[in-house]
């Protein structure tokens, strides 16, 4: 029994055939992957019928952030092998004249270690500042 509160969805009864060349195939399922379509027959509706589609795009600079982080981490780990051998080094000495040059050393690493640190720290606030001024994964494009 149909009611006012609950109309009947439109059912899609209807077949619309169409044969494609493999690049033509290729070039659809293309544009198709870089939407938020699941259905590769959804998003071919929605472009035949010319309704919106939400396009997936990479943010460029949350991309550099990210490469930044990258080799400040590789950086960090060649910081702490030094700073564990020189760690190790400085343990094997009771009281000897090296014992002061490897504090020394160990010192400078230690220094180091602050200053990529505190600049690791200062990129990750800058990509929480860019994520929480509204940038999204996704953005919407019409009629594409």
């Amino acid at each position: 029994m149909q009611t006012d509160l609950t109309p009947e969805k439109s059912k899609r009864t209807e077949w619309l055939h169409i044969r494609l060349t493999p690049d033509e195939y290729r070039q659809i399922s293309g544009s198709h992957q870089r939407t938020t379509s699941r259905e590769l027959s959804a998003f071919a509706r929605k472009r035949l019928l010319e309704e919106p589609l939400t396009y997936l795009t990479r943010n460029a600079s949350l991309d550099e952030g990210l490469q930044e982080l990258v080799k400040l981490r590789k950086e960090l780990t060649a910081i702490s092998s030094n700073l564990n051998q020189l760690t190790r080094k400085l343990n094997s000495f009771t009281a000897t004249p090296g014992l002061n040059a490897m504090s020394a050393a160990l010192k400078l690493l230690r220094g180091e270690l602050d200053r990529k640190l505190t600049e690791i720290r200062d990129h990750t606030n800058q990509l929480a500042a860019v994520w929480l001024q509204g940038s999204t994964a996704e953005k919407v494009s019409k009629g594409h």
